[in-house]
């Protein structure tokens, strides 16, 4: 799959840059089913308590990561009043960690949302599964914080993750594709937000809702987050100039990262710049410590004599 970004991005007055990444991503593989334990481990390990505000009273709901950068997957419910969350890894361990993110990216249509937590690397990540394994009568695992911190054994502590197994009940379908995987495991407000993991431990949906007491619960299937994450997150931030200075060379930055980890991947990224509509210069850039960088004058000097007025 090829998946092609531009963005564009105003410098200084008639002088536009764009940049165009290019992501080749291999097809995923099936590796074989694990333990009961080992599924527990592996989705303790990158699952988060999901602290937010929300009118000024706290919210909670779960999260998980799916890249050891600091990427975070939960539901746009969970986060809509709060644009920087503190996700909690480890609660009740001695190697706990409050982590402070910020949302980077919402669909309120897929109720999913992407955080993001900086500075952050090596962290324990979720891979993502496909849809086409999935079967009614498919054995799933859920993992989550049900009421947030009610389930705390202490007020002054977080509580401890919740893992349930549970049945595929049917594949809700909207469209002529699948929207909704109902489960009979046991989930409550506050898991909302989880990861749901096959047999192989990959994701294959995300925990939304559910009707209480009812034994009724619906995840997001993975598919929709697969194209929640499909495009990658550009960090482009361009120098600030003068008018003055649009002959004079200036150092361009970008910083682009695949959210689909557990693939091989090619970047293609390439400046042009123009003015006045005309056609722009195509500039190479270079790729250094994870930064695309490329040196060079917003726009060319004139030729000839200056002119006057």
């Amino acid at each position: 799959m090829i998946l092609t970004k531009r963005i564009t991005v105003n410098v200084v007055r008639k002088c536009v840059l764009g940049a165009i990444l290019l992501v080749v991503a291999a097809a995923p593989t099936h590796g074989q089913a694990l333990s009961r334990s080992d599924l527990a481990k592996l989705g303790k390990a990158a699952t988060v308590l999901v602290e937010a505000k929300n009118n000024n009273v706290n919210a909670y709901g779960t999260a998980f990561c799916f890249h050891p950068a600091g990427y975070f997957v939960t539901n746009e419910h969970v986060v809509r009043q709060d644009g920087n969350p503190i996700l909690v890894l480890h609660p009740t361990r001695k190697n706990q960690k409050i982590l402070h993110g910020r949302v980077i990216r919402m669909d309120a249509d897929r109720d999913l949302a992407l955080l993001y937590v900086p500075g952050e690397k090596d962290l324990p990540a979720l891979s993502l599964g496909t849809e086409e394994s999935l079967s009614d009568l498919s054995e799933v695992v859920a993992f989550g914080y049900p009421f947030g911190t009610a389930l705390a054994l202490d007020k002054k502590e977080y509580p401890s993750i919740s893992v349930n197994v549970g049945s595929i009940t049917s594949l809700r379908q909207k469209g002529g594709e699948l929207h909704r995987i109902q489960l009979d495991a046991v989930l409550n407000p506050g898991n909302s937000g989880g990861p749901v993991l096959d047999k192989q431990g990959k994701v294959v949906g995300v925990v939304v809702s559910g009707i209480t007491g009812a034994g009724v619960n619906f995840a997001i299937p993975v598919g929709h987050l697969s194209k929640f994450l499909a495009r990658p997150e550009i960090a482009f931030e361009p120098p600030s100039l003068r008018f003055a200075q649009i002959h004079e060379p200036v150092e361009y930055q970008a910083r682009a990262v695949a959210l689909l980890p557990g693939s091989d991947k090619r970047f293609d990224l390439e400046l042009r710049l123009s003015a006045e509509g005309k056609e722009g210069r195509p500039l190479k850039m270079d790729f250094k410590d994870g930064t695309y960088r490329v040196r060079a004058a917003a726009l060319p000097k004139p030729q000839g004599p200056p002119c006057c007025a």
